[in-house]
This record gives C-alpha cells, sequence and structure tokens, in this order.
C-alpha cells in the first residue's frame, strides 16, 4: 500500500489532466476538493483518439450523451463496442489508457484517488488497489452504479450536502457496488441477489446504520430464508452479511471522528455500537486505533 499512496504525490492526477493538462478544453463543469478527495468532471469531447496517462486514481465515467462505437484499453485488452448513455467505463488505477470515438460524446467522471482510506477499504471488500479484473475489460451496462454517479452530481451542484463525507461515503458506496459487479461477471452461473432486492437491502443498511440490523431482517426484506440470503448476499458482494455490516459501520464511524465534533457516545448510537466501549472493541478488531486517537491522528 505504501508503493501506491507514494505515487499520489508523483504523478499527475485526471484532475490535473483535465484542469489545466492537455484535455482542459473539453471541461464544461467540475468539482474538486485536491489531490486527495474524489473529484466530478462533467466533458465534452469530439471524435477522436485520447491517450491518457497513468494516473493514481479509479476511474468510473459514466457517458451522458453521444451514442456511436468507441474502441478503449483500460487496463485489460482493447476492445470496440458501441457506447450509449448510461454505458460505464472503468479505468484501472495506475496503467495508460486509450480512448478512440467517432462520435461527438458527453461523459460524467467520477475519480476515486488510492488514498489510505480507500485503499483499505478496497482491501477490505476483497478488491486490492483498487482493481476490479475483467470490469477493466469491458463496458459496464449497470443502470444502479449510474445513477449513483449521476446523483452524486447533482448533489455536488446543489450543495445541499456536506461535500467531502458525502464524497468520501458516495466512493465507499460505489467501490461495493463495483466488487459486487466483479463477483457476478466471474460467475458461470446465477445465483447472487437480484438487482432491485441488492439495490432494497443496500439502501436499508445505509439508512438504518444507527439500528441493529439481524441477517433475518435483511432476509427478510428480500423475501428469501436466512441461509439463501446469506448465500447470495455473499455471492453477489464476496463477503458475509455480518463482514459487509462491520465494514459498513467502522467507515461511517471513521467519517464522523474525522469530521464532526460529535462524542464517542453520540458516534457509537449512530453506527450501531450503542456505548462507546462497543465501538473500540470494533476499532481494535479491524487493527485500528483506539476512536479517540484514531480522531488525534487524523
Amino acid at each position: 500500500m505504501g508503493d501506491m499512496t507514494a505515487s499520489l504525490g508523483s504523478r499527475p492526477t485526471g484532475l490535473e489532466l483535465y484542469s489545466t493538462g492537455p484535455y482542459s478544453g473539453f471541461v464544461e463543469r467540475s468539482r474538486s476538493f485536491g489531490r486527495s478527495a474524489p473529484y466530478l468532471v462533467l466533458a465534452k469531447q469530439p471524435a477522436g483518439a485520447y491517450p491518457h496517462l497513468a494516473t493514481p486514481e479509479l476511474w468510473i465515467g459514466v457517458q451522458v450523451a453521444g451514442r456511436g462505437n468507441a474502441t478503449f484499453e483500460l487496463g485489460g485488452a482493447r476492445r470496440s463496442s458501441c457506447i450509449e448513455p448510461g454505458d460505464i467505463l472503468l479505468r484501472q488505477p495506475g496503467v495508460e489508457s486509450y480512448y478512440e470515438f467517432d462520435h461527438t460524446h458527453t461523459f460524467l467522471l467520477m475519480s476515486i484517488p488510492l488514498t489510505p482510506e480507500f485503499l483499505s477499504f478496497g482491501e477490505n471488500a476483497g478488491v486490492p488497489g483498487l482493481c476490479f479484473g475483467a470490469l477493466h475489460d469491458r463496458k459496464i451496462a449497470d443502470s444502479f452504479v449510474s445513477a449513483v454517479v449521476r446523483q452524486l452530481w447533482f448533489e455536488m451542484q446543489t450543495e445541499s450536502v456536506e461535500p467531502l463525507q458525502y464524497l468520501s461515503a458516495s466512493a465507499r458506496y460505489l467501490i461495493m457496488e463495483l466488487t459486487a459487479l466483479m463477483h457476478r461477471s466471474s460467475q458461470k452461473r446465477l445465483g447472487g441477489l437480484a438487482g432491485h432486492k441488492r439495490k432494497k437491502v443496500l439502501e436499508y443498511i445505509h439508512f438504518n446504520l444507527d439500528q441493529r440490523i439481524s441477517v433475518q431482517d435483511l432476509a427478510t426484506l428480500s423475501s428469501l430464508s436466512e441461509f439463501h440470503f446469506s448465500r447470495a448476499f455473499k455471492q453477489t458482494f464476496g463477503v458475509t452479511p455480518h463482514r459487509y455490516l462491520v465494514v459498513q459501520r467502522i467507515e461511517k464511524a471513521k467519517d464522523l471522528l474525522t469530521a464532526s465534533s460529535l462524542s464517542l457516545s453520540e458516534i457509537a448510537g449512530l453506527v450501531g455500537y450503542g456505548r462507546p466501549e462497543t465501538l473500540h472493541r470494533a476499532f481494535r478488531a479491524e487493527g485500528l486505533p483506539p476512536p479517540q486517537k484514531f480522531r488525534k491522528l487524523r
């Protein structure tokens, strides 16, 4: 992890390529908060070839307008495909890439930098280095990922949320969803959660982290037995429901410790641990410093 995070300071970032670099003339709007935070760019490019230097971040590009043929190499093999609005191209961190379009296209780009925060989250989710295998080898048609990126862009324009905290939470949410896509794409037979059930479960977890959430609660929400739900969940996300909940609670606690002045008792309650002592044990189980020390380190 050290080598990858060190590269964050030495390589040009996509933000620099689109703000002051060769592609700055294509940018229509952007939202950025520095090299170590996710950023968003809305850009319109004419037909042509667009080679990109290796940058220390994961790129999630959602086609917004334009339909036609494209050739791309994003960390896997070079592919050609028809691209239309809603399609997603996922660029692997740290590798050179190439795009060639036969049409004018408008796209929304979200970048997730290789900071310790996101690298650690990716490792816990089962995607070291934020590399998603075969997903870098083809276009992705996933309405849920596309909708999350679009909604994030909308929220950043209205400035109705605390931007850095919202960006960080959305980036982790997308990492988990892309992890699920990666696992589903590698399965030879179906068996994971259906798309509408997956969305319902993730939203329930997201909005109820301050509550006790049992596997049976999630199974009932999905109209499955606890056994079949647990198996389908792991096939979808690559981790058990319990592990997924632990990661979400810990990450939200880390956000609150970093970005708020709430007491440990308040934070423990907001992430479903109830008491500071329970939160302390959860941090220790993850190999993290105690919550109070974690706050001071940040």
